[in-house]
């Protein structure tokens, strides 16, 4: 499976599976999540996409748990 890693607008950057137009595609999941979490910042956290393209679910990773809330 491909995935890919974008920036959000709104202080979060997704992880998503298939092709994207993004500039950050071709990765590895692993790949992915590093890139999505490097785009979100220290303030930002990470969603998933679905081969679908629609938000799955967030990250559960300490950091991006504790900047959603």
């Amino acid at each position: 499976m491909i995935y890919y890693a974008e920036q959000r607008d709104d202080g979060y950057a997704v992880i998503g599976r298939g092709n994207d137009r993004s500039a950050n595609i071709g990765l590895t999941e692993t790949q992915a999540a590093r890139r999505a979490h490097e785009l979100a910042g220290d303030d930002g956290y990470v969603g998933w996409k679905g081969l679908d393209g629609k938000f799955d679910h967030w990250c559960s990773c300490t950091k991006c748990k504790r900047n959603r809330a």
